[in-house]
Order: structure tokens, then C-alpha cells, then sequence
């Protein structure tokens, strides 16, 4: 194909789709383009609501749901962005970018959910935005979602199914079975919550009895935007059975959430629990007519069990049938039954009279009860009307209207509306007959309005039709009916009408109906308009039934026309139509002749004549002769009506022209105009033809915003003739956007197609011309860009330069860096860059930080970049440095607290960092102690401080919290971010609990009254519920009253206690006395007791001060009145009252008061406890002058006339003379804890009461003590005296001589010395005034063996709980007795004393007769010791044994020494020996080793008889560890005492005489030396010897002897002598006991020395073995 064909076929194609669109376009545009929008956006998880308008979230997780809608015809990709702010004031964050990929046209995407995170704050919202390149219209593509984030909580109660009040009862029946019902809740809020639904019962007769059911708690979750919460069912059940009577029951739901709780009382209804149920509904009201009857009945349902009722009737006027009252019936369980009453309504009663109708049923049963019930029957609304009309005949004329005023009077007794209703009394063709008003207005009672009639005969036929009933003299009745429009009976009326006798001339044109064509109108347009000509054929016509005779002259005239538009308009359209009659008159027409005429019609030429229907009226009036005139006819004209039917012509067209010019790549809006060009209210649909081109867009908008393509109810241009305007023109935007490189001067055809919007056609295609105009445009991108920088980067970003125009533009670039602060933002590119229309090109910023910049602050530039010969564009660039929290909190690290005081700690916050910190403060404290900060947020700038204090509420000491003296809570201080709530930095601090001192007083009086010189006790407990253990001291203080000032006329007595150790929560007795110091006070003395509690330790906080008024009264209660118990002869008793004469301002003079009761409150209500007052009665007199003046109970003080009793005259100040009241209690048994009465006395000055108005008043408490009192009167042992070993008897009576039951009473026996062996009593319940014997078995356990007795202590206490649940005082009584050791009895054991101690005595006299006497007498000595163990109980139970067994082991030790005199004849007859002189024994060894050994047994044994005797047998003594070890301790010492002794004693005898010996050979040796004593000296001196050596020196006795001894025992003796004197000489002790030794008298028995001497000893000597003899001496001394 050549290129010239090719050129021509391309020139082709564009000339036919120029002509013919060879593409169909859509509905508003010229090419498909997407248009999207955010169609949904919404909460569909996480706790959300929409509150009034107002969003609010719960804090926390929440799914966003979003759904995207492409508006558009075309399809196109989206991203979806969602963007949070915090705040209005704060900047935008991104939350998450979701590509949604392509949308079809005219759909949309699926639901995108998104998961994000609230934070709790205000005046939040959330963006949804949807970026698309495809989509041109942006003004739609964003969505916001406003809202709180709050823990919001609401509950809501639905609703519930506790009935209301039985019918026929004012309250709720239920029968005694289980009973359940529901409540329905629903969670409004966002946070979750938990219900619990509650039934409360309150006992109506006793409302301290109370009884609650509980449902089970449900948690209800809230619901979102989406889908909102729904509701829950809580149900509680409970079984009726036991409960009885009256109840008030309330609904109630609980509702929790965090930190929130609410409770909503759903319902309270009074509740009635019975066997005998009835359900009586009642009929419904009703109104009736007057003198109508009705019927009311009544339906019975019996719910209950069988039961019979009365029937009661009554009404308020009578108008009931009262047949049946009195009447009885009976429905068994579950069935039911009616009862019918008629009532009549009187026929003159008058509305609104109401009728009550009253049904009693009164139940017959167990449980009576009456059910009531009232109808109501009111006079009923009478509708009915009266119509009057007008009086006749009424003479009417043919084809002429006559109108007939009918009056309609409302008769009735309600105010109505009347339907009317109009007619003839008998068929008319061709009558006319309508009534001005279909229905009237609502007529008042007794008013009346009229209707017109409007009647027209039928026209005159030729012939006369008789069906017309028009003929003269025709006679017919027209009538009218009101009906009432509620309902009634109608009312009618009519008047007669009467024809009247006419010539008429009828024009009779050829048709009465001309029907135009829509092409009849379109081509008469332009060519002079519609014309029509209609024949007419005049006719003379008559009713008068016979022939007329001679002509009728007659004139045909046309009036001016009607028309009625098809829509609207057209008010002028009659005048644009011409109407014209030729000939228009006819002379002497006979009857039966017809006259023919013409009636031109010429229809407008200017513009289409408008749509509807134009009525040209064609009137022929006759001109009768005189004769015809005189003949009483009328002449009647008679109007022909020729319709013309105009048809609609829809049409409309676009009357702009173009070219337009369009900016280029740009929205360009077009106002084009629309013009109506046809003849009726028109509608247009308008859609572009064309196919755009690649790039364009076109959409057409008119001011439909629903539908922008339709242009609605346009009117055409005649609709408004003779005006010419533009009402039939309709503006419509035009709205194009061309190709952004599309080249300048382009045009570009755009086809318009208008259809009626109704039928789719198409009325026209109107094609206009856009022209692209040069555009200089750009963009940059992007315009806002952050960069993240640290200070060791340096990077490189760019900003791109989009040239939109359609020229190649020259750009200018710069960099703004004024707010840059420390960062270097530095370009890299030329500052002129030229881009290509439809390119890009870049522009390189380089950013260099400095190492101090803030990430606080703002670093930006801004890149300015100037098309040349256009427009300038700025872009900006963030440099966001990286951030650095360097937080500090500056605290004392330990403080100290004081309980019940708040802290303020001053805290400091640093910002080290390197941005502006925006932070939350918050605070933990150990325990859950309260705090708050002076400023809950803070903006910490750079290198900036700031102070906030941090007030903590340090609980007050009694609480739940742990409050000890230097116990320590740890405070966390805490930062985070106050945006996101990122945690910063903490810091831990310790609050150390400080010592408090802190007291409760309790009985402290506030006020005490005094009498003269009366001393006042406090008694007072004070419990220290500080935190560390204080010892306060007391400063007391008597003060003037008002006045900081020591008053004299009271004073503390002393001692008072001065300080008061008081421990953590132990409570502390302070009992002190005030005394009245003045000896005559007056009536006005007052004073202030203060104490003043001051801790001695001052690092202790705190103080306490207790303060009493002292006041001098005249008559004051000082003490209650407890009665305990009536005596048993249940006669009065007295009580006294101390009162004195204070003077006041009569003097003091002696005065007869006056008394008088004026209140008695009786303290127990015996209503109540349905209880006879009969049983429980009170009376009280007083005893003046020795008369009982019994007082008036019910006496009133407050009246004119006064009950006073005068006292005998009182001296100033005296009270020895007490009131006497005389009390007179209930009888036995009728004793109730508490009864009684408060009495309530005014003592009257004589001369100061001012009319019975100044007084003293004062009450007194008279009542049974309340309390019980637990007692034990009696305590013993019933064995006088109790013996180890055994089982004893305590006896006890117990009882309660309160006046209250105990409960729970036991009574314990705790003892010392003895063991219980049960020692607790359960008595259970005590009633007061019993009492009961109790016993106890006690067993006494074995003394020590050294003890004579021993104490025994018992205590026994009885504790029980009062009736309120309080512990009574315990009583407590303790005894003590003694447990003796076995013994044979006082009187054997003195006899055997006696008779001891003497045999004892004798034998010792004896002794100097024979040793074995000696033995004896210890025997029996230490006997008699034994049995004086068991007498020393009556001396010293506690030193009688030991000093007896000490004086035992003394005797038998003195006894021992005494009986060694043995030793002292063993060892004189072993010297005699030595001696060589003859002895006793021939062994001494053996005799003497005898002599010890049966010594020492003998000697031991007594000690071991007196044991047998104190202990008995069997022996009788604690067998522990301690007495078997000191016994045999005892035991040892005794016999190692008798040992020693005896030991010691043979030693002694032994060295004496041994030394006896040697002096006696020494003597010899020296009375032989001297017998030459010059020899002795020279041997002694030529020798060297010492003389004293040599007479301390002994020589053996056996080398003295006579030269019998072998020398081996000479050379042992001397060397055992040897011995034994060195040993002397080197002792003080040695020479001691020989110093003692010489002093030793020799006994009678003994033989003396001389006698020794003189005597041979050399033959004694022989056989003796002195080491024999003295080897078991030895033995003792090494050991």
C-alpha cells in the first residue's frame, strides 16, 4: 500500500469517529477513569462506641476496617494509607501502607482489616487515604475517624421479667416454690465488665432481716462500631419455701470494671409469700353510648390451692347490677371462672361522666386476703347531626346552575366532622349535581355550618328526552346527608326542585374535542401556527311540550378560552390562541330549522404552543318576542366547550458554541448552557459521546448532586409568555482534563448527547471544540521528605523535578537554609536545569550534621526551584537525627515518713539528652499507698531541669497497710514517653516509717458534773495505736472555762501518774481523781480538764490531748441504775438520787425544790417481740416525807400545766438527803436484759424557774443490767489435806447471777502442785440466776524426798461469750492448799519422837558400862530424827526436812567420833606391847582392821533407818533424776563422813601413841647418859652434833628393846618415824595436831603412861609387827 493511501485511511478513520463514534461512551465521561473513595471506615475489634456523636475507643487493640470504593466507570490501582494523630495539635503518624491492587469500576475492594494500638487521650483520629495516579478527582480520597481513647464504662439494664403486681393486688403474690428471674444487661462501654444480677429481700415486718440471691457473676465484653455489644441474661433462683408475709424485693445489678463500679436498682416491688394466690384481671375500659348496656366481666384464675371467695360489688353511680354481691364461689387449685356484671349508662347522662365499678374478693382461707379490682365505664360519644334546607320549590332552569344552601347542625355530645354527601330523589340523565364540601371542618356542640349545592338540569334535547326529566314543570327533590365521619347514623335533607319553562339556542358545532399530533405542532412551527375551522349548526330547541310559534333572532359569540397545562405554566397560554365566529348572529329561526356558521381557530406562531388543553367556549344566546315573554318563558342561552388537546414535544439541545480552552494537564470546568426547546416540563439525561484520547477525561456535573448528568423539571421557553428570560436554560458544568504533554493550540471534538431522561431517546448531539492552551507546569517530588541522620553520616538525597507542562521549561534552583540550625544542607546539582515536557530530572542535597546537633530541633530546608516564566515550587527536606534519652532524676534517697502525714518530696528531673524530652511521670509505692504529682506531664527542654513535687498520702496507722516503726516502701519514679509510652529511665527511693505517737481513749468523758467538793473518778483506757512503744508523759491541767488560765476551784489529786508506758496496740488503765475545791460554789462554776500526753523519747511524732468540761449541776445521772435481779419476793426496790442545792442567782437560802418527770422511754419495744404489756410492767414513784408519790409515765413537761412533786426544803450544798425511787420491775420470770425505762427529770428552782422555763433536767437509766455476770461462790478442796500420791476432790458452785444468758460458759481449773485430770467444764448455755456444783479429781504427785509438804496453787476461772457475741469478764478465784509427804501421823510420829529421844538419853547414860550402848543410842537417836521429820510440817514445811537431816547426819557423825575411843585401847595395848609389857591382843592388825570395818557398817546403817522412816513403805518420793541423785548424795556423804571420821580417828590414836612411846625411850636414853655427863659432852662435841636433833630424833622403840627385835624391823620403824617427823617439823599443821594431841585427857578407861613405863616390856614386845600395825594407817595417808 503506498503512503498516500495509507494517509488517506488514517484521515478517513478520524473524520468517522469524528462523525460517528465508533466507540460508545459511558454514562458521564469520555473515557473510563477510576474515582475512588473511602466508602467504610470503622472499628470492628477492640472495645469501641459511638457515644451521642462522639467515638470512644478503649486503650488497647483495635482492628480497623476499611473499604475502598472505585466510583468510576474504569478501573484503577490504589494504596491505602492510614495515618494517626494524637492530637489536633500534634503531627501526623503513619500507621501502615497497604497496596489494594486493581478496583473495578463502579465496585469495591474487600474489607481491609488492620491491626493497631490505642493509647489512652482526647482528640484522637485516624486517616484513611487512597493514593491513586489514575484518579483525577482527589477531593473525595480521604476519610476521618475521630475519637477518645478512654476506659469508658457503661452498663446497661435491658430490661427484666419481675412481673409487676398481681392483678387485683397492690403487690406481688408468690406461692412458697422456687421462683426464677432473668435480667438482661448489655456492656455499652469499651472497657470489659462484670454483672451480677441481685435479689435483696427485705423482711417488711422485721427490716433487719435480710436475705439475698445472687446470680452468677458473667463478664461481658464490649462490643465495637461495628458490631455493637448485645445482651446478656443474668438469672437468680431462690426457693420461697420458709419465707412468710410481706416482703420488699429489689432488683439489683452490679456492675465492675476497672477502677469503676456501679449498681442500678432495676426494680423494688412489695412481695407477699402465701399458699392462697388469685389472679383477677380486670375488664378493659370502655365508653358507651347513653342508654346502652354493657357487660364488665371479670376472670378469676385461682394459682394458688383451693380456695372460696366472697363477692363484694359496689359502684360510685349506681349503674351496675348488684345481684351478685354477697355471692360466694369456689375454684379449685388451677382453674378459673368469670364473673359478669351488667351495666346500664342512663340515656341522659352526659359525656364525660365516669362510672367506677368496684369487685371485692375476699378469700375465706387459712391466710385471708382480699383481691380488688375497678372497671370503668364512661358515657360514650354520641355522634349525630341535623341538616336543614333551603325551603322550596326551588325553580331551576335547564343547562343553568342554581346553588342550594343546605345547614348542618351538630346535634351530638362530641364535637365531629360530617361526610356530606348530595343528590336527586329520583335518576336524571345528564343532571349535574356536586356540593361545595365533600366533609366539613369538626363542628362544635351545637354549632352548624352550610354547604352549596350546585345543580344543573340537563341541557334541552331536540327531541325532549324524558330521562333528562327537563321538561317545564318538572319536578325532582335534591338532598344532602351528613354522615359523621367517627361513626354514626346519618342525617338527611332535601328541597323540591321545579324546571322551569325555556327557548334555548343551541350552536352545535361539528365536534367538541380537537386532538393535536406532536408533528401537527412541529410543522405548524415557523409556518404561522395551528389553524382549524369547525362548522356550526345553530338550532332553536324548547321544553315546553308543544310547538312555539314564530321565529327565534339568536347571537353565536365565543368567550375567552381556558387552558389547563399539562405540568405547570402556561398562565398566558389562552391569549396566544385567536377565536373567531362567522356569522355570528341569526334572525326569525323557526324550530326545527338549522342555521350553519363557522368558528375559525388560529393557534400560535411564534414558538410552539405549550403542552395541555385549551377549552374555547361557543355561546348562542336567543332574543325572544314580547308575545313569548309574556307567556312567563324564559330564554336560555346555551354554551358549547370545544376542546383542544395539545400534546408534550420533548426536545432539548446545548446552545453553547466553542471553541473552549482547556488548561493543559489540568481540571478545566466549562459552564455550558442546556436549553429546553420543546413545549412541556422536561427531564434530560446528558452523556459524552466521544472516546478521549489516551490521558483525557471529561465529565459532565449538573446541580443534581445525586445524579450529576441529569438536568430535572427544566420548563420550556413559552411556559412563562409574554416573558422572555432563561428559565427553560440550565446551566451544566463541563468539566475536562486533557493530556498533560497533550501540544498547545490542540483541538480535541467533544460530543454531547442529551436523551430524555424518562424514555433514554435521544433528543440531540451537540459536539464542541477543546482547545489545549500552553501551560508552564510542574511538580516536585517529593515535596516532604525526611532523611535519618546520625552525627557521624553525611548522605546524599535528591528531589525530583516532574515537568507537567507541555513545553520544555527552564528551571531555577536554591536551597532556604534558615532553618537548617546544625545541619549543612548543600547542593550538588547546577542551579538551571531544563527539563523536558513529560521528564524528570533530579536535584542532589547533601546533608552534613554537626556532633552537637538537637534531635529536639528542627533541621530543614527547603528547595525552592522557579520555572522561568512560571510558577514557583518549594520542596522540603527533614533531617530527623537520631535520638538520645539521657534522663536524670535527682532525689534524697531516704526519707522519712509519718504516718497519717502526707509527704511532699521535692524531685528534679535532668534532660541530658539530645532532644526535648515530652514525658509522663509516674510513681509505684510498696503497700499501694496514694500519691499525685504537682504535674502528671512535663516538657523537659535540653540541658534543662525541672522540679516537681511528688505528694504522697502516708495512710493513717490502723489500717490495712504496715505502718511499723522503720518499716520501708520503696518509691519507684518512673518516666515514659508521654506519645507512645515507651519507658525512659527510673529511679528507686526508700520512705522510711518514723515513729508516731498516736492514742484512742476510751471512756473518756467529755463532760462530768460535780457536786460541792465532790471528787470524780477517771477511769480511762488509753491504747497506743501508734507504731513504736512509748512512755508518755502525763501533764494534767484544770483550767477557767474560756481561758488559758490555772482555775483553783478544781485540782487532780495527787498521786496522779505522772507517765504511762504504753506498747504498740496494747491498751493501758489511767485511773485519777478530780476533786471541786470550792467549799461554796455557785450554780455557774465551770472549768476544763485537760491532759496533756507527751512522749518522752522526742525523735517520736505526735501528742494527744483529751479535754472535760467540769460543770456544778444541781441534779446529774453520775451513775446508770443496773438492776440485777427483783428479789425472789418480787417486792419494790429503791434507788437513790444525789442532788444538792447549788445556789444561783435566788441566793442560798434554804429552798423546796420541785421535781417533775418529764419523759419515760421505755427501752424494749414489747411490739416487736409480741410480747403482753400486761406481763412486763413498770412503775416508779418517789419517796418524799415518807409517802411513795407514784409518777405519771406519760407526764409532757412541754405543756402550760405542770406534774411537779415539791421536795422538803435543802439547805445550800447538802446532799446527804438522796431521792428515793421507788422501782417497782416485772415480776419473775418475765425479766427481759435491757428493760426498763430512761427517766427524764426537771428539777425547778422555786424562785428561778421563770414559768417552768429554767430548770435542771437530767435522765436516768432504770433497766435490767444486760449483760451476764458470771460467778463463783464457793471454791474448795474438800480434803483438808492432800497426801502425795493420792487423788483429791475440788469442789466449786458456778452460776450466773446476771441478768442475760451466757453462752458458751466453761469453767477451767488450772493448778500448781497437783495435776487436773479433766480440767475443763462445758456448762453450754448458763441462764441467769442458776447455778450449778461442779468437781474436779485432782491427782498430787510424789514430794522430793527432802520435803516435808509442798504449796499447791488452784485457779479457777470461768469464761463465756454474752448474748451480742462479746466475751464476758471472766471470774476467777484461786485457793491454795498443801500436799503433805507420807508420814505415820502426828501422834505416833510425836510418840515415837518422845519415846526415841528418851531410850536415846538412857543409853547414852550407859555408855560407861559398855560401848555397845552408844551404838544403840545413835540407833535410836536418828530413829527418833525420822520421826521428827514427819512433825516439822508444824514448824517450817520448808527448811524442817533438811535441818533434821542435817542434824541426823551431824548426830551419827559426833556419834561416829565418840564411838572411836575403841582405837584409843587397841593402840595403849600395841605401845604395851612395844614396850615388851603384856596385852589384850595378840594381833593388832587384825583386831584394829575388825574394829574399822564393823564401825563403819555399823555406824552407816542408821542413816539408812531414818531414811525407811521418812520415806516409808513402800518409799514415797518423786522418782525423777534430782531426788534418786540427791538421796544417794546424801546418803554418801553420811557414810563417807562416818568413814573419814573413822579413819581419821585411828590415825590420830596411832601417831599419839606412837610419840608417847618415843618420848618414854628418850627419857630412858637421857637418864642414863646423864649418869655421866662429862663423857657425854665430849663424845657430843668431838662429834659435831646438834643436841636438839638428837633429842627430836626417836630411835626405834624396837632398837630400845631388850635386843629381841630382828634389825630389818628396827631400821622400818626408824625410817617410818623418820618420816613421819620431818614431815612435823616442815608442817605448821603437824605440829598443831600434836600440840592438840598433848592436850588429850586420857579416859578413865585408858592406862596410864607411868604404869606403862614401869613395867617389863621386853617379853610384851615379842611377835609384834609395828608396819604391820600401821600399814592400813599408811594406805589412808596415800590415798
Amino acid at each position: 500500500m503506498s503512503n498516500r493511501k495509507v494517509a488517506f485511511s488514517m484521515l478517513l478513520l478520524l473524520l468517522v469517529q469524528v462523525v460517528v463514534p465508533i466507540i460508545p461512551a459511558d454514562a458521564t465521561s469520555g473515557r473510563s477513569s477510576p474515582d475512588f473513595n473511602v466508602s467504610v471506615m470503622t472499628f470492628s475489634s477492640g472495645g469501641s462506641i459511638d457515644d451521642a456523636g462522639q467515638i470512644k475507643l478503649a486503650p488497647g487493640d483495635h482492628i480497623l476496617r476499611v473499604v475502598v470504593t472505585n466510583n468510576g466507570a474504569g478501573a484503577g490501582s490504589a494504596i491505602l494509607n492510614i495515618v494517626h494523630r494524637a492530637s489536633a495539635s500534634s503531627g501526623e503518624t503513619p500507621v501502615t501502607s497497604i497496596d489494594l491492587g486493581t478496583i473495578g469500576g463502579a465496585s469495591s475492594s474487600n474489607p481491609v482489616l488492620i491491626n493497631w494500638t490505642a493509647s489512652s487521650g482526647d482528640g484522637q483520629t485516624l486517616y484513611a487515604r487512597v493514593v491513586s495516579v489514575a484518579d483525577t478527582d482527589t477531593s473525595n480520597n480521604e476519610r476521618p475517624i475521630d475519637f477518645d481513647v478512654t476506659m469508658y464504662h457503661e452498663g446497661t439494664v435491658l430490661g427484666h421479667n419481675v412481673p409487676g403486681p398481681t392483678p387485683g393486688f397492690t403487690d406481688l403474690r408468690l406461692n412458697h416454690s422456687v421462683h426464677s428471674y432473668t435480667a438482661t444487661v448489655r456492656n455499652d462501654g469499651v472497657m470489659d465488665l462484670s454483672a451480677v444480677y441481685e435479689l435483696n429481700f427485705t423482711d417488711n415486718s422485721n427490716p433487719s432481716n435480710q436475705v439475698s440471691y445472687w446470680s452468677n457473676t458473667q463478664i461481658l465484653a464490649p462490643g465495637s462500631l461495628l458490631y455493637p455489644s448485645s445482651g446478656s441474661a443474668l438469672s437468680v433462683s431462690f426457693d420461697s419455701t420458709s419465707m412468710m408475709g410481706s416482703w420488699t424485693m429489689a432488683s439489683k445489678i452490679y456492675f465492675n470494671g476497672t477502677m469503676w463500679t456501679n449498681m442500678i436498682v432495676a426494680d423494688v416491688i412489695v412481695v407477699t409469700f402465701s399458699d392462697f394466690i388469685v389472679d383477677l384481671s380486670t375488664p378493659g375500659d370502655r365508653a358507651i353510648e347513653p342508654g346502652a348496656t354493657t357487660t364488665l366481666t371479670w376472670i378469676v384464675s385461682n394459682i394458688g390451692n383451693t380456695d372460696t371467695l366472697t363477692i363484694e360489688l359496689g359502684s360510685d353511680l349506681g349503674w351496675h347490677d348488684n345481684g351478685q354481691n354477697g355471692n360466694v364461689i369456689s375454684i379449685n387449685a388451677g382453674e378459673s371462672t368469670s364473673i359478669v356484671v351488667p351495666v346500664t349508662v342512663p340515656s341522659n347522662a352526659v359525656k364525660p361522666t365516669l362510672e367506677n365499678v368496684y369487685l371485692n374478693l375476699t378469700s375465706n382461707s387459712a391466710s385471708p386476703y382480699t383481691a380488688r379490682s375497678v372497671a370503668h365505664v364512661m358515657v360514650g360519644d354520641q355522634y349525630q347531626a341535623e341538616v336543614v334546607g333551603p325551603s322550596g320549590p326551588v325553580t331551576v332552569t335547564p343547562a343553568q346552575t342554581s346553588s342550594l344552601l343546605f345547614t348542618i347542625t351538630n346535634s351530638g355530645n362530641v364535637p365531629a366532622a360530617f361526610d356530606i354527601t348530595a343528590g336527586l330523589s329520583a335518576a336524571a340523565d345528564n343532571w349535574q349535581v356536586q356540593a361545595s364540601a365533600t366533609r366539613t371542618d369538626v363542628i362544635p356542640v351545637g354549632a352548624n355550618v352550610s354547604v352549596s349545592v350546585q345543580v344543573t338540569p340537563a341541557p334541552i334535547s331536540s327531541p325532549l328526552d324524558p330521562g333528562e326529566r327537563n321538561a317545564a314543570g318538572d319536578s325532582l327533590y335534591a338532598w344532602l346527608s351528613a354522615t359523621p365521619v367517627d361513626g354514626g347514623i346519618p342525617a338527611i335533607n332535601s328541597t323540591q326542585l321545579v324546571i322551569r319553562a325555556v327557548i334555548a339556542v343551541d350552536p352545535g358545532p361539528e365536534t367538541d374535542q380537537i386532538i393535536l399530533t406532536q408533528q401537527d405542532i412541529i410543522d405548524a412551527n415557523g409556518t404561522g401556527g395551528i389553524d382549524r375551522i369547525l362548522s356550526l349548526s345553530v338550532e332553536v330547541r324548547h321544553n315546553l311540550g308543544g310547538t312555539v310559534t314564530g321565529g327565534v333572532d339568536a347571537n353565536i359569540t365565543t368567550s375567552a378560552a381556558l387552558f389547563k397545562p399539562v405540568n405547570t405554566g402556561g398562565n398566558n397560554e389562552a391569549a396566544r390562541w385567536i377565536t373567531n365566529v362567522t356569522p355570528n348572529s341569526v334572525s326569525g329561526l323557526e324550530v326545527g330549522e338549522i342555521f350553519q356558521s363557522w368558528l375559525a381557530i388560529d393557534g400560535p406562531g411564534d414558538e410552539l404552543p405549550l403542552a395541555g388543553e385549551l377549552v374555547v367556549p361557543v355561546t348562542a344566546t336567543p332574543i325572544l318576542t314580547a308575545s313569548q315573554q309574556a307567556n312567563g318563558v324564559l330564554a336560555s342561552s346555551v354554551t358549547r366547550n370545544i376542546t383542544i388537546v395539545v400534546p408534550s414535544v420533548i426536545n432539548g439541545e446545548i446552545i453553547t458554541e466553542g471553541p473552549l480552552d482547556a488548561d493543559v494537564g489540568n481540571l478545566t470546568n466549562f459552564t455550558i448552557k442546556l436549553a429546553n426547546s420543546g413545549n412541556d416540563l422536561s427531564s434530560y439525561r446528558l452523556v459524552i459521546e466521544d472516546d478521549l484520547p489516551d490521558l483525557w477525561s471529561a465529565s459532565i456535573e449538573t446541580s443534581d448532586q445525586n445524579n450529576p448528568s441529569i438536568v430535572a423539571n427544566l420548563s420550556p421557553s413559552m411556559a412563562d409568555h409574554p416573558i422572555t428570560g432563561n428559565a427553560h436554560i440550565s446551566n451544566v458544568t463541563l468539566k475536562v482534563t486533557t493530556d498533560p504533554q497533550a501540544p498547545a493550540d490542540t483541538l480535541q471534538p467533544l460530543t454531547i448527547r442529551v436523551e430524555d431522561r424518562d424514555t433514554g431517546e435521544i433528543l440531540s448531539l451537540n459536539t464542541l471544540l477543546i482547545r489545549v492552551e500552553e501551560s508552564i507546569n510542574f511538580e516536585l517530588q517529593p515535596t516532604n521528605h525526611t532523611v535519618e541522620l546520625s552525627p557521624y553520616e553525611n548522605p546524599l538525597t535528591r528531589v525530583y523535578i516532574n515537568n507537567t507542562g507541555n513545553v520544555a521549561t527552564t528551571f531555577l534552583v536554591w536551597l532556604d537554609n534558615s532553618q537548617a540550625n546544625d545541619v549543612d544542607f548543600s547542593l550538588e546539582s547546577p542551579t538551571e536545569v531544563i527539563v523536558a515536557p513529560g521528564y524528570l530530572d533530579s536535584v542532589k542535597i547533601r546533608l552534613t550534621p554537626d556532633l552537637e546537633a538537637s534531635a529536639d530541633e528542627l533541621h530543614m530546608t527547603t528547595l525552592w526551584v522557579e520555572a522561568v516564566g512560571g510558577m514557583n515550587l518549594s520542596a522540603s527536606i527533614v533531617a530527623n537525627m537520631s535520638a538520645d534519652h539521657h534522663l536524670e532524676i535527682d532525689v534524697q534517697d531516704l526519707i522519712s515518713v509519718t504516718p497519717g502525714v502526707n509527704q511532699t518530696i521535692d524531685v528534679e528531673f535532668t534532660n541530658k539528652g539530645n532532644l526535648q524530652e515530652f514525658l509522663d511521670v509516674t510513681a509505684v509505692i510498696e503497700g499501694g499507698w496514694e500519691f499525685s504529682w504537682v504535674e502528671n506531664q512535663m516538657v523537659l527542654p535540653i540541658n534543662g531541669s525541672l522540679e516537681n513535687d511528688l505528694k504522697i498520702v502516708v495512710p493513717a496507722l490502723g489500717g490495712d497497710f504496715s505502718l511499723a516503726n522503720g518499716d520501708i516502701h520503696n518509691v519507684t519514679i518512673s518516666l515514659y514517653h508521654t506519645n507512645d509510652g515507651d519507658f525512659l529511665f527510673s529511679r528507686t527511693i526508700k520512705l522510711v516509717v518514723a515513729p508516731l505517737f498516736l492514742v484512742e481513749f476510751e471512756d473518756w468523758p467529755t463532760e462530768v458534773n460535780y457536786h460541792r467538793q465532790w471528787v470524780r473518778d477517771w477511769k480511762v483506757t488509753i491504747t497506743n495505736v501508734g507504731n513504736k512503744d512509748v512512755t508518755a508523759d502525763l501533764q494534767y491541767d484544770v483550767l477557767r472555762a474560756g481561758l488559758e488560765i490555772n482555775s483553783l476551784s478544781w485540782e487532780v489529786s495527787q498521786p496522779a501518774p505522772t507517765s504511762l508506758f504504753l506498747p504498740v496496740g496494747q491498751s493501758r488503765e489511767l485511773s485519777f481523781t478530780v476533786e471541786a475545791k470550792e467549799f461554796e460554789p455557785d450554780l455557774y462554776l465551770e472549768g476544763l480538764l485537760r491532759l496533756t500526753l507527751t512522749p518522752d523519747d522526742s525523735e517520736v511524732n505526735g501528742s494527744a490531748i483529751a479535754e472535760t468540761a467540769l460543770k456544778m449541776s444541781r441534779m446529774f445521772a453520775y451513775k446508770d441504775y443496773q438492776i440485777s435481779l427483783p428479789p425472789a419476793d418480787n417486792s419494790n426496790l429503791t434507788e437513790e438520787v444525789i442532788w444538792s442545792h447549788i445556789p444561783g442567782l435566788a441566793g442560798e437560802d434554804p429552798v423546796e425544790y420541785m421535781i417533775e418527770l418529764c419523759d419515760a422511754q421505755r427501752r424494749v419495744n414489747l411490739t416487736q417481740l409480741n410480747l403482753d404489756p400486761e406481763d412486763f410492767q413498770w412503775s416508779f414513784a418517789l419517796e418524799v416525807g415518807g409517802e411513795n408519790q407514784e409518777l405519771n409515765l406519760d407526764n409532757d413537761c412541754d405543756g402550760l400545766s405542770h406534774s411537779v412533786i415539791s421536795l422538803p426544803a435543802r439547805p445550800a450544798w447538802e446532799t446527804n438527803d438522796p431521792l428515793k425511787v421507788i422501782v417497782d420491775t416485772p415480776n419473775r420470770p418475765n425479766i427481759l436484759k435491757n428493760d426498763g425505762y430512761d427517766l427524764t427529770f426537771r428539777l425547778y428552782h422555786p424562785n428561778e424557774h421563770n414559768g417552768f422555763t429554767e430548770y435542771t433536767e437530767e435522765t436516768f437509766s432504770f433497766y435490767f443490767a444486760t449483760k451476764a455476770s458470771l460467778n463463783i461462790s464457793e471454791f474448795r478442796f474438800d480434803d483438808d489435806e492432800m497426801q502425795e500420791g493420792s487423788i483429791s476432790i475440788i469442789s466449786a458452785t458456778v452460776g450466773n447471777i446476771g441478768t442475760s444468758m451466757a453462752i458458751g460458759v466453761t469453767s477451767t481449773l488450772t493448778c500448781e502442785g497437783v495435776e487436773v485430770l479433766d480440767p475443763v467444764i462445758d456448762h453450754g448455755l448458763m441462764p441467769s440466776g442458776q447455778t450449778y456444783d461442779v468437781q474436779w479429781e485432782v491427782e498430787s504427785d510424789h514430794l522430793d524426798w527432802w520435803a516435808q509438804s509442798t504449796e499447791v496453787s488452784c485457779e479457777l476461772q470461768m469464761n463465756g461469750i454474752a448474748w451480742n457475741g462479746t466475751p464476758l469478764a471472766p471470774s476467777t478465784v484461786t485457793r491454795d492448799s498443801t500436799v503433805n509427804s507420807w508420814s505415820p501421823g502426828v501422834t505416833i510420829s510425836f510418840i515415837a519422837v518422845l519415846v526415841l529421844l528418851g531410850g536415846s538419853v538412857v543409853l547414852l547414860r550407859l555408855v560407861g558400862q559398855n560401848d555397845k550402848f552408844r551404838l544403840a543410842a545413835i540407833y535410836s537417836g536418828v530413829l527418833a530424827l525420822g520421826f521428827a521429820f514427819h512433825l516439822m510440817g508444824l514448824v517450817s514445811s520448808n527448811w524442817g526436812g533438811p535441818a533434821i537431816l542435817f542434824v541426823a547426819a551431824l548426830w551419827v557423825w559426833i556419834m561416829t567420833w565418840k564411838s572411836t575411843v575403841e582405837f584409843q585401847l587397841i593402840h595403849e595395848d600395841y605401845q604395851r606391847a612395844r614396850k615388851g609389857i603384856s596385852t589384850l591382843y595378840s594381833d593388832h592388825f587384825d583386831v584394829l582392821s575388825n574394829s574399822k570395818r564393823q564401825l563403819s557398817i555399823i555406824l552407816a546403817m542408821p542413816i539408812l533407818g531414818m531414811i525407811g522412816v521418812i520415806l516409808g513403805f513402800p518409799p514415797q518420793m518423786n522418782p525423777d533424776s534430782t531426788n534418786m541423785f540427791s538421796l544417794v548424795t546424801y546418803l554418801i556423804v553420811v557414810v563417807f563422813g562416818v568413814t573419814f571420821l573413822i579413819w581419821y580417828a585411828n590415825r590420830m590414836y596411832g601417831s599419839l601413841y606412837g610419840r608417847l612411846t618415843e618420848v618414854e625411850v628418850q627419857a630412858s636414853r637421857i637418864e642414863r647418859d646423864l649418869g655421866d655427863p662429862a663423857r657425854l659432852l665430849t663424845e657430843l662435841a668431838s662429834d659435831g652434833l646438834d643436841i636438839s636433833s638428837i633429842v627430836s630424833q626417836p630411835r626405834s622403840t624396837a632398837a630400845a628393846a631388850l635386843g629381841n627385835a630382828p634389825e630389818s624391823i628396827v631400821i622400818d620403824w626408824d625410817e617410818d618415824v623418820g618420816v613421819l617427823m620431818d614431815e612435823e617439823e616442815n608442817s605448821p599443821e603437824s605440829i598443831d595436831i600434836v600440840l592438840a594431841s598433848e592436850d588429850v585427857t586420857p579416859t578413865e578407861d585408858s592406862i596410864p603412861l607411868e604404869e606403862i613405863s614401869g613395867e617389863e616390856p621386853q617379853n610384851n614386845m615379842e611377835g609384834i609387827d609395828v608396819e604391820d600395825l600401821f600399814s592400813d594407817e599408811e594406805v589412808g595417808i596415800d590415798d
